[in-house]
């Protein structure tokens, strides 16, 4: 009997990193679209990558992985990356999506963390 209980915790225990994993991806191409929206919303879009969808807030926590600071900065990487129209990395971290065609318009994409310009 102790046996089986420690064999159904230790399978359980195995089990549980697996669920919370969190899946990283990027996106890479032309930076299409630029915005920021009256909430302090940023929303991108990748040409034939990925649609226009929110990756972090300038004003508000939001409860993106950025913080509205760090949003700061990445919003004028952002503006950099389209007026020098270079090719952009977009970074994300999520426990459901694992590429960027998953991602829904007009969705906030709250597990983004990081951009790149090529």
């Amino acid at each position: 009997m102790f046996r089986s209980a420690v064999v159904l915790v230790g399978l359980w225990v195995g089990l549980v990193p697996a669920a919370n994993a969190e899946t990283k991806f990027h996106c890479q191409g032309e930076l299409t679209y630029l915005a920021l929206d009256a909430s302090g919303s940023v929303n991108i879009a990748i040409d034939g990558v990925s649609p226009v969808h929110g990756v972090c807030n300038l004003l508000a926590d939001d409860g993106y992985k950025a913080s509205p600071e760090s949003c700061k900065a990445m919003y004028a990487t952002f503006l950099a990356v389209k007026m020098s129209e270079r090719a952009v990395q977009v970074f994300y971290e999520d426990p459901v999506l694992t590429d960027c065609s998953q991602i829904a318009p007009w969705s906030k994409q709250r597990g983004y963390y990081y951009v790149s310009s090529q």
